[in-house]
């Protein structure tokens, strides 16, 4: 029974401190390609690694960004990048991007 008392405060101890002090920002940057013309499109976790992120952003098309479902409105070529961001918990981040003329 002490065995598991121990393993029991030793993973409640663990987890307190992936609570308190969260890893860096799970990120990914990519230069991806539409009708071969370079698009920037950055995707991941929040800081505070609840939320997922796309963004993406084009001089030359219109384009915008998805996440677990939920998508940006389209921004016109040269404009902002277009950011999506949904809360997903510990969920898999799923994130997309679109491009049209």
């Amino acid at each position: 029974m002490n065995k598991i008392k121990k393993i029991g405060a030793s993973t409640l101890a663990l987890l307190m401190c992936s609570l308190a002090f969260p890893a860096a920002a799970d990120a990914a940057s990519k230069t991806v390609y539409y009708k071969g013309t370079a698009v920037y499109w950055q995707y991941g976790r929040t800081l505070s690694q609840i939320y997922g992120y796309s963004e993406v952003a084009s001089g030359r098309f219109a384009h915008r960004a998805t996440v677990n479902g939920l998508s940006s409105s389209w921004v016109p070529a040269g404009k902002k990048n277009a950011r999506a961001e949904k809360r997903v918990g510990f969920s898999t981040v799923r994130a997309q991007w679109d491009c049209k003329k």
